[in-house]
């Protein structure tokens, strides 16, 4: 076998590994036939890819200019590099990117919606600041900021001791009544900051004003946050929610308390102590929301056979959220190693048992589906 013949097979294993969400593994694939073939500007293309799959974009970037330069007149060179701009929220570069690909392939669709997006997400950051115009008719609340702070300090709290009364063994209806407060706190809370963040969805003109609203609305943290919530209420079995809602609430507590009273006794003596443990361990803590809200979509999958087509649907709309999920920035790289840790259990069974390989597979396909697609 040539040289070339190798670079190639090793660039269509990290492809396989790409779409089976291995890309730790695709990166590793692409790497070494960049060792084969260091002026193959596709394999720079797709180890890019690879990287801002994993939350990697100074990677990403780089990689995407190497393939510029390797192949500048080449359109999804220019997709690479919005992309890896888009991920470290690199607006008007990202914007540049999208544009000069679109000036060499006008009909590009993966272009077109690169720029769309980041032109969307441009618009929620700016509508994010307080004072500042949406310039697409969405409006953006006018409370004060210490007003706001203080309000959202409060429902941080009752979540988190909500979830931890929740999970107490000794009154059954203490717990269950806990259980919903927390999950209708959180789902008002979330429903307001996406109010604070994005505003009002525009209705003018319509529909192209309301997509460009619903994109960065779709994605965010926030909205996950009312999905998530509403599917614990309509599935009380999916009870292991409140611990990735409670440990997310506490990331944004502790360190928001010890701001507003840097003074109080009890923030000197406890909260200081309880923010630096939480963000020593940041990288465990959100793993473990990720393991966790993964483990909560087995569970709604699970209650179908207890509550039938209501369960399902519940399901169904959990799951389409939890890909988005897995793609944002802020939670890839976590969702990521928990389906690696999973498929590794996995794969003994489907060994055993060839015949689910393919409901397996399928069930992969539907998953990965909005992940950027390979060359």
């Amino acid at each position: 076998m040539s040289v070339a013949e190798a670079a190639e097979d090793l660039k269509a294993s990290g492809n396989a590994a790409f779409s089976a969400g291995q890309y730790s593994q695709a990166v590793d694939y692409f790497t070494e036939a960049i060792g084969l073939d260091s002026n193959n500007y596709v394999y720079y293309s797709n180890r890019s890819a690879a990287h801002a799959s994993l939350g990697k974009f100074r990677l990403a970037l780089a990689d995407a200019q190497r393939v510029l330069a390797l192949k500048p007149d080449w359109p999804k060179g220019y997709s690479r590099l919005g992309a890896a701009h888009f991920g470290l929220q690199q607006w008007d570069e990202a914007i540049e990117a999208y544009s000069k690909g679109l000036k060499l392939d006008p009909s590009n669709q993966q272009l077109k919606r690169g720029l769309a997006d980041v032109q969307a997400a441009r618009g929620g950051a700016a509508r994010a600041q307080p004072g500042t115009g949406t310039g697409s008719g969405a409006s953006v609340p006018r409370v004060p900021g210490g007003v706001v702070q203080l309000l959202l300090l409060i429902a941080y709290a009752v979540v988190i001791l909500s979830a931890v009364v929740s999970m107490q063994p000794f009154n059954r209806a203490l717990s269950w009544a806990a259980y919903f407060i927390c999950c209708r706190t959180t789902l008002a809370l979330s429903a307001f900051k996406v109010y604070l963040r994005f505003g009002l969805p525009p209705l003018r003109p319509f529909p192209a004003a309301f997509k460009a609203w619903a994109r960065p609305v779709m994605a965010s943290v926030e909205l996950w946050h009312v999905i998530m919530s509403t599917a614990m209420m309509q599935s009380p079995s999916a009870w292991m929610g409140v611990v990735p809602l409670a440990l997310q609430a506490a990331l944004l507590l502790l360190p928001a308390l010890g701001a507003r009273y840097p003074a109080h006794p009890l923030c000197q003596r406890y909260g200081s102590k309880a923010a630096h443990l939480l963000e020593a361990n940041k990288d465990y803590v959100l793993q473990f929301v990720a393991t966790a809200e993964i483990a909560m979509g087995f569970q709604l999958v699970l209650a179908i056979l207890q509550r039938g087509l209501q369960a399902g649907m519940t399901a169904f709309v959990y799951w389409s959220h939890l890909r988005l999920r897995s793609l944002a920035p802020e939670s890839r790289l976590y969702h990521q190693q928990t389906w690696a840790a999973i498929d590794a259990r996995v794969q003994p069974v489907l060994a055993m048992v060839p015949a689910l390989r393919r409901y397996v597979d399928a069930a992969k396909r539907w998953f990965n589906s909005p992940a950027q697609h390979q060359q």
